[in-house]
């Protein structure tokens, strides 16, 4: 990703000139975005591109008709709700809201490798952002040590812990680097500003299982109560359930994972109040989450099965 911290509607003319010359050129914007901004933007580029322009709302299959750039300006929360294949172009991103890591993603959730363009300042703060990193780099280093059997020098996870920069944070991660909650976010219909709230509900609960591994104190979800009459779910959580090496690597793995959630967790916990996001709101995005977890798989399928949050 190549950072630019300027004015925008230089920059944006700049690059078309670079990239896409007497070629088309996509604007998407949602309803945050003024007249002027569009006039601006167009005013700018109109010499030197085929332009066009969609609410993002109304974005169809017109952005795959042979389209070099697409530029999107928007809230955060518009902009993860697109459902387009953005490696077809050359994306430039303008987020109204100063966020960062969601313009890194795949429609996945996976860290992407092409050379896009994010306008922001490079001093911006992103709270959500840096929520995410932390949280998904603490599942990396869990998954790494449950799955894989391995995991990189705990000195490494401090490091994470230490830095306060989301962009230093997000352009450091690996291309195909995979994150867990802002999908979740689409998926559950949560404003990406409570995406603190999430993480620390996730590790709060993750903490909770690698502690009643230790202990053996874990206890089932009532699969028949909870999948009902759906077959799949059933046959997953038998599946889950009969894996009994997961809750014995937790267990065997008990101090290092215990102080890595530990440190992340008190980490999530100073963003959460730093943030000032509105509590009121924990029951409802508690049982969002309880719902989307469970038709997840790997460690935060097991927060469902083991009735972490209750059914």
């Amino acid at each position: 990703m190549k950072i630019i911290d300027e004015d925008y509607v230089n920059s944006i003319s700049k690059i078309i000139v670079e990239q896409a010359k007497y070629q088309k050129v996509m604007l998407l914007y949602d309803e945050n975005v003024t007249l002027n901004e569009i006039d601006e933007i167009y005013n700018a580029i109109k010499e030197n591109c085929i332009f066009n322009k969609q609410l993002m709302s109304e974005c169809l299959d017109e952005i795959y008709n042979g389209y070099r750039v697409v530029i999107y300006i928007s809230r955060t929360d518009s902009f993860l709700r697109l459902n387009i294949d953005r490696t077809e172009f050359i994306n430039i991103y303008i987020p109204l809201d100063n966020a960062i890591l969601p313009f890194y993603l795949d429609g996945n959730g996976k860290v992407m490798t092409q050379s896009d363009y994010l306008l922001i300042h490079k001093n911006s703060v992103d709270l959500p952002s840096l929520s995410s990193i932390y949280f998904n780099k603490f599942l990396k280093y869990m998954s790494d040590i449950i799955y894989a059997h391995a995991a990189e020098p705990l000195r490494d996870t401090e490091t994470d812990i230490l830095c306060s920069s989301a962009l230093q944070l997000a352009n450091n991660l690996e291309s195909g680097f995979q994150i867990y909650d802002i999908p979740m976010l689409k998926e559950c219909n949560i404003e990406y500003r409570m995406l603190p709230l999430i993480d620390y509900l996730l590790i709060t609960g993750i903490m909770l299982l690698i502690r009643s591994a230790r202990t053996h104190s874990t206890m089932l979800v009532d699969v028949y109560k909870s999948a009902r009459d759906d077959e799949r779910l059933i046959n997953k959580f038998y599946a889950m359930n009969e894996n009994n090496f997961f809750l014995e690597l937790v267990n065997l793995n008990y101090n290092s994972l215990n102080f890595a959630c530990e440190s992340y967790r008190e980490k999530l916990k100073n963003l959460l109040f730093t943030d000032k996001v509105d509590i009121s709101k924990l029951e409802s995005v508690t049982s969002k989450i309880k719902n989307y977890l469970k038709n997840t798989d790997g460690i935060l399928g097991y927060l469902y099965l083991y009735d972490i949050f209750g059914v």
